[in-house]
């Protein structure tokens, strides 16, 4: 995992490096999962560059927000065989353009950005928050 800190409190994960490693991790992942948010620092993140050090048997999963990963450069990726296949939630322009290539890609899944949502998400969260906010 990599992940601003490079730590992690959860017994479940073995490894957590900090975003200067990001490039280490690419070639061992056999999944890519985003879940940044838009930022100056993330917009682009995965570039062509990027997308090249992945391992061709490896997919890119994105439930961040579609900035984060070049689209162009993830086509070409898919189109040269550097990876296997994405997922996608999130786009750079949304709804997902009815010409996008990615529409008609057999190694891509599209969801409506609703990758998060749960049949009971509202009642769930009004649940956990005042556990979340130290309260009772």
């Amino acid at each position: 995992m990599v992940n601003r800190t490079g730590s992690s409190q959860n017994p479940d994960v073995d490894q957590v490096r900090p975003p200067c490693f990001l490039g280490d991790q690419q070639p061992v992942a056999h999944a890519v999962v985003v879940t940044l948010p838009l930022t100056d620092q993330t917009a682009g993140m995965l570039d062509t560059a990027a997308i090249s050090r992945v391992r061709t048997d490896a997919v890119l999963v994105n439930v961040g927000r579609g900035g984060v990963v070049d689209e162009a450069a993830l086509v070409d990726g898919l189109d040269r065989g550097l990876l296997a296949g994405a997922v996608l939630d999130v786009f750079a322009a949304e709804p997902v353009p009815a010409d996008s290539r990615l529409w008609s890609m057999p190694n891509v899944l599209i969801s409506p950005h609703t990758a998060a949502l749960l049949l009971r998400e509202n009642d769930r969260i009004v649940e956990l928050s005042p556990k979340t906010l130290g309260t009772t």
